[in-house]
């Protein structure tokens, strides 16, 4: 499954070749970031945070609104079916952050039972651990490509989140700086990964 960023419809494709089987209106247009498969429900997220839930069966949406704003700018979804929550990553400021923040980046559950958000984040990530993870496990390289690296991991920016079906750890990308962290299942820092920028 996938979703189009702006008119509100998702998709169902071959898990071959990635063909589009079904194209499906869930709602109008808006800028939506991820999707997430939960039973008999399709859950579209908004960069606002509004999540809408569309029934596969009644073909009926329910829109959720929560705390989260724009400013948090959601742009991972993930569903932690253990747990029957979702996590929301944001890209841009932490509920309790103040604007222009960049010193962390906060991940966010959502109660699929009760349907609330936990304004107490589920992960944070800090800016200052991921640079010192640089200095310390890339030092061998050289000063600029280490400064380099340093400059990627301070852009760092969540846009997907998924959890690893047997080991649960939590890869987070960040299309920003082009990189994956990898947090194990007690939410430390295992490994901070960079990807070829283009």
């Amino acid at each position: 499954y996938t979703n189009d960023d702006e008119k509100g419809y998702y998709y169902e494709l071959n898990h071959e070749d990635f063909s589009i089987m079904k194209s499906i209106k869930f709602s109008k247009k808006g800028d939506y970031e991820s999707i997430e498969k939960v039973e008999d429900q399709m859950v579209i997220c908004k960069s606002s945070g509004t999540l809408y839930f569309y029934n596969i069966l009644t073909k009926e949406t329910e829109t959720i609104k929560n705390e989260l704003s724009s400013k948090n700018d959601i742009e991972g979804l993930c569903l932690d079916s253990e747990r029957n929550r979702l996590l929301m990553a944001c890209k841009g400021a932490a509920l309790d952050g103040k604007k222009g923040n960049k010193k962390k980046k906060s991940i966010y559950s959502f109660d699929l039972q009760n349907k609330r958000l936990i304004q107490e984040p589920f992960l944070n990530i800090f800016i200052e651990d991921l640079e010192n993870y640089v200095n310390q496990f890339y030092d061998n390289n050289s000063r600029s490509k280490l400064k380099a690296l340093i400059k990627k991991a301070r852009q760092f920016g969540p846009s997907g989140i998924a959890i690893h079906p047997t080991t649960k750890d939590y890869f987070i990308t960040s299309a920003r700086g082009s990189s994956v962290a990898l947090f194990n299942s007690k939410k430390e820092l295992k490994h901070l990964a960079f990807l070829n920028s283009k």
